[in-house]
């Protein structure tokens, strides 16, 4: 939830800077709620009436990296703009940046839950939140010294963005307050959701917030089943590859995140100058080819033509882990040239935010497929669950074929470069003109002043007949 709350940060911050500041006040409000949510959640007994209570300290402590997400993508927006050229460098180093330190964590996670588990009567997944505290208090230092380098708002400044608003925010948030696990409400919600966007939004806007909902919502990860399916012992799936937590969480994890680090080199090095629809259409196709690894292991066809199950999940994960991080990048890359000026965290939050929710309800169609082919494994205790894998591949296949519909949607983006400037000198001020929205507002106030018009000139024309009777 806390993600698919974007733009009500996004809006607030650019509205009431609170002493003359955008984004560090509001840096430090989330942090401190942050810290306070982690703490609170890793603090309680691990029962089940706790877990309302747990349910709001995570709340928090996503709180805080969804605002430290957004404020900082609102400043390296703003520094995009200026130099298109270097957008692609930016986002190279930026996620450069993410991927390393995400690494260190992926290395950590697994060891800790596996062997801090018990340790002063707090189990393994309390421990892994619990590490997550001091780099949650650090952050405040870089923005309580402006590493940032935001300036004070002016008076002036500060007045202009009172008004900074676009017709259909409040119609998007609260639709996307409606998600449940239902898949019919998934697909209603992300339909209300970028049909609301499309017509309050520019059209170059539009339509690529159009094709982000349709490449997340397509984009489908089998979740649960599959994570049962690694992990379950022997009794529970006997044919199972019975990875560790250390392999499954940390050893795959790090192969993934590596893998994605040097994709992110060669983006920077090798693909600056490409177009966006190529890039999408190269990396899609190969990401296709990349899971069809799934298919593969999840039918212990690996196993019978003698690829042992963790050399292959090895080989697979680092492929796609690769592939999906250069697909990822420009979408990322683009959201930033199209944010207008001085609402740069309002509109990221917008087209962030629709993107982030498209994800989110992917979950609730995976569980829909994969309860009609009876994929539903539960890791119990002693249970032996083989036929519940029975279908897994299939599952795996339609998902596979899923992600190829964006293919379909490519002219939604525009056709350009991506070290070069989407929209010119005097179209990046507004986020909503030329929409269908205010389209038909024009339209409107075009009729009304006619009728007013035409209401005038009968009633001029009436004097002048009454005043010639006169005469006569």
């Amino acid at each position: 939830m806390p993600w698919a709350m974007k733009p009500w940060l996004g809006v607030i911050s650019d509205s009431f800077p609170i002493f003359g500041y955008h984004k560090l006040p509001y840096m430090m409000i989330v942090s401190i709620l942050g810290l306070g949510g982690t703490i609170l959640a890793v603090s309680l007994n691990l029962v089940e009436s706790n877990a309302p209570i747990a349910a709001v300290g995570l709340f928090l402590a996503n709180l805080q990296l969804m605002g430290y997400d957004l404020l900082a993508e609102a400043v390296y927006s703003r520094r995009l703009a200026s130099v298109p050229e270097s957008g692609p460098a930016l986002v190279s180093y930026v996620w450069a940046g993410n991927q390393l330190l995400g690494l260190f964590a992926t290395l950590l996670v697994g060891f800790v839950v596996e062997y801090a588990d018990g340790v002063w009567g707090l189990g393994g997944a309390q421990w892994a939140v619990l590490t997550t505290i001091f780099t949650s208090s650090t952050v405040i230092v870089p923005a309580w010294l402006n590493f940032f380098e935001e300036s004070r708002a002016t008076k002036e400044q500060a007045r202009a963005h009172l008004g900074v608003t676009a017709v259909g925010y409040s119609i998007l948030n609260l639709a996307a307050q409606s998600n449940t696990v239902s898949f019919v409400t998934a697909i209603l919600t992300v339909i209300l959701l970028t049909g609301s966007a499309f017509a309050v939004m520019k059209p170059v806007i539009g339509k690529l917030m159009l094709f982000n909902a349709i490449s997340q919502v397509t984009i489908i990860s089998i979740g649960g089943p599959s994570i049962y399916f690694f992990t379950n012992d022997e009794q529970q799936y006997p044919a199972g590859p019975h990875f560790s937590d250390i392999f499954y969480g940390s050893v795959l994890g790090t192969v993934g995140q590596l893998c994605s680090v040097l994709a992110i080199f060669a983006f920077g090095k090798f693909m600056k100058g490409w177009k966006y629809r190529t890039v999408y259409f190269t990396m899609t196709l190969m990401l296709v080819i990349m899971q069809l690894g799934d298919p593969i292991i999840f039918s212990r066809l690996n196993v019978r033509i003698g690829i042992p199950d963790h050399v292959f999940a090895v080989g697979s994960s680092a492929l796609v882990a690769a592939v999906s991080m250069i697909q990822f990048m420009p979408g990322f890359l683009i959201l930033s040239h199209l944010c207008p000026k001085n609402m740069e965290a309002t509109m990221f939050a917008l087209l962030a935010s629709l993107s982030n929710y498209s994800q989110n309800v992917t979950p609730p169609i995976a569980g829909y497929i994969s309860q009609l082919l009876g994929v539903t494994p539960r890791g119990l205790p002693g249970v032996d669950e083989s036929q519940t894998f029975d279908n897994l591949w299939i599952v795996s296949m339609i998902l596979i074929g899923l992600s190829t519909t964006s293919l379909f949607f490519l002219w939604l983006i525009p056709n350009a470069r991506m070290n070069e400037r989407i929209m010119s000198d005097g179209d990046d001020t507004s986020a909503t003109a030329g929409s269908l929205l205010d389209k038909w507002l024009q339209r409107k106030r075009l009729l009304t002043g006619d009728d007013k018009s035409a209401t005038n000139d009968k009633a001029t024309e009436s004097v002048v007949q009454d005043t010639d009777d006169l005469i006569a």
